[in-house]
């Protein structure tokens, strides 16, 4: 979708509607959402929750959050803890648009970005085939030493036979997923065949969905390896699904890892597996607890299942 120009009323004394402006400060802006805030942009509020939002600018949806909320690929990182409280008068389809350097959202809130800092995931250190052989084994150590979710895919990070319905329905995909990866990498980016996975796509409940979830680790795990033929020739075939099999939210999140880019502590773990490191593991799978439902677990599963297929391409499993 094309930019739309338009301006942004910057005043910061009262509004038309005599609401008086809130402002807030972004400090870090994911490197997808930096993309969208550019000068005469304009959207709308797609989507409001109790802690964030959503706006849709220049087809990109953009989450803004509060302080502590979390850096991710799509994520706006305000300095206030108090816009959870100021977010309550928004609607969906309130107009947002970009001017001077401020994000203007309906009538009354505005959002500096002059001094914003842009956020990019951390590329793992020096790794090798053994040293994610490790990681992997620490990485199950880690998870079987504490409880899991009982819904979505955790589960099945520790015992293989699935436990609800929504891992009954995703243990043949992922399978699939594994053996589709394995042959990719193995034969250099040779194209699969991304039917069998399209029972993924849309799996499980919430903004994200876990089969969603899962593809997405995939694929921010084959842009860690390198695998950059087997990354972009795997969502090539199921984007085209993805586009009417799940949500608009949900397909933001799988095009940013389908370049690679995830929440923050995903990235984090992912490097602790790959650089066969158990230094602060329990704390990073707390974080990676925290994000959604059961989305970090979710995303993990598809790491896992990535980086296992990788080995098998190199001969170790």
């Amino acid at each position: 979708m094309p930019y739309r120009v338009c301006m942004a009323e910057t005043t910061s004394a009262e509004t038309g509607t005599g609401a008086a402006i809130r402002a807030f400060h972004i400090g870090t802006i994911g490197i997808c959402a930096a993309r969208a805030l550019r000068e005469g942009a304009c959207g709308k509020v797609g989507a409001v929750f109790e802690r964030s939002f959503y706006v849709v600018i220049g087809g990109q949806w953009v989450c803004l959050v509060p302080s502590g909320g979390g850096r991710g690929p799509l994520n706006v990182v305000c300095h206030e803890d108090t816009l959870v409280g100021a977010i309550r008068g928004l609607r969906v389809g309130d107009d947002a648009a970009v001017a001077r350097h401020l994000l203007r959202v309906g009538s009354s809130l505005s959002f500096s970005f002059g001094a914003m800092a842009e956020w990019k995931p951390a590329l793992p250190g020096a790794w090798s085939k053994e040293s994610v052989v490790r990681g992997l084994a620490l990485l199950r150590q880690a998870v079987a030493a504490r409880d899991l979710p009982q819904e979505g895919l955790a589960g099945l990070l520790a015992d293989p036979a699935p436990r609800n319905a929504v891992a009954k329905a995703a243990q043949e995909p992922l399978r699939n997923l594994y053996a589709m990866l394995q042959t990719a990498i193995a034969k250099g980016g040779d194209k699969p065949d991304a039917d069998a996975l399209v029972p993924l796509l849309g799996l499980g409940p919430g903004l994200t969905p876990s089969g969603d979830d899962a593809i997405g680790g995939a694929l921010i795990a084959l842009h860690l390896l390198k695998e950059d033929a087997a990354r972009d020739s795997l969502w090539m075939r199921l984007s085209p699904h993805a586009r009417t099999a799940t949500g608009s939210i949900s397909l933001a999140h799988l095009e940013a890892a389908a370049e690679g880019f995830g929440h923050e502590a995903i990235h984090r773990v992912a490097n602790l597996v790959m650089t066969g490191s158990a230094a602060n593991l329990t704390e990073e799978l707390n974080a990676v607890h925290a994000i959604g439902h059961t989305s970090g677990w979710d995303a993990l599963i598809g790491i896992v299942t990535a980086l296992d297929a990788w080995l098998e391409a190199q001969g170790v499993r």
